[in-house]
């Protein structure tokens, strides 16, 4: 297994995720990973790409055969571009995992990833009806998030059945967890999230959702998300519930390399979704 890291401008970085804010990044020596690459696959192993954007790596096209990788819609789309076509990855990725995040497009392009859906799916379709593997990741419970946004995910999985020939599609949902060092940290924990999650869980097992054309994994509960987000933000249960608008986070004390970001893109966010903003300056 090697894994990557690539530099991203700030207005690239994840809202949610700890990892961007916290300390700057670039790209990892390509001819030593490259090489590595080399060795590892002459010898007979099996190699999974580490990395957020696995195709926006300099050296990509470089590799010859990938488990699986994780990439973004647009990169995909270059990437079957570049390639002359979609069935330029069969034989070379037997997988691919996008970082949905949202289930509606709607939340999708407040946090920056603006592609449509439908779009994903149609693309989605296509992968998994040539024989690679498919997953989205998506987080239950964005601030921000209402019930509508699991409507366009309960017509994909309506679709599904029919437009699927090939394989399943992997539907995987992690609960939403403030990262001390991310913009979204500052906003109260709400467990709103479960009711809305839950009411997509019932509508595909014990309504008219179900197809084996889909795999659905389920997110954490609201006890241990709790008790992920105390572990992750070093805070008392009445702290997360008031959030930070109004104050800074204790872990705060630590010099994160965009902190001094963080509370203006929360702000921003937060205007674009409707939530309380914040008072400090």
């Amino acid at each position: 297994m090697l894994g990557f890291l690539r530099a991203d401008r700030a207005k690239k970085k994840c809202l949610f995720c700890h990892i961007g804010w916290a300390t700057t990044y670039r790209e990892n020596d390509a001819e030593f990973l490259k090489n590595q690459y080399d060795r590892l696959i002459n010898a007979g192993y099996k190699v999974n790409v580490v990395t957020n954007d696995a195709p926006a790596l300099s050296f990509f096209d470089e590799l010859t055969v990938l488990e699986h990788f994780s990439a973004s819609y647009s990169q995909t789309q270059d990437l079957i571009r570049d390639s002359g076509g979609i069935n330029a990855l069969v034989g070379k990725v037997k997988s691919v995992r996008f970082g949905v995040e949202s289930p509606s497009t709607r939340l999708r392009k407040i946090i920056g990833k603006p592609f449509e859906t439908e779009a994903l799916f149609e693309l989605s379709c296509k992968l998994l009806n040539l024989g690679i593997g498919v997953r989205w990741f998506m987080i239950a419970g964005l601030p921000g998030e209402q019930a509508e946004d699991y409507n366009e995910l309960k017509e994909i999985v309506r679709r599904a059945r029919h437009e699927i020939k090939k394989g399943a599609l992997q539907l995987s949902f992690t609960a939403f967890c403030p990262d001390a060092g991310a913009p979204m940290c500052l906003s109260p924990l709400d467990d709103g999230y479960w009711d809305r999650f839950d009411d997509f869980w019932k509508y595909f097992f014990e309504k008219d959702g179900f197809t084996r054309k889909i795999q659905l994994f389920r997110c954490a509960g609201t006890k241990s998300r709790l008790e992920h987000a105390m572990a992750s933000m070093g805070a008392s249960e009445v702290e997360l519930r008031n959030g930070w608008l109004h104050k800074d986070p204790p872990n705060w004390r630590v010099k994160y390399s965009y902190r001094d970001m963080a509370r203006r893109a929360y702000d921003v966010y937060a205007k674009r979704t409707g939530l309380p903003v914040s008072t400090m300056e």
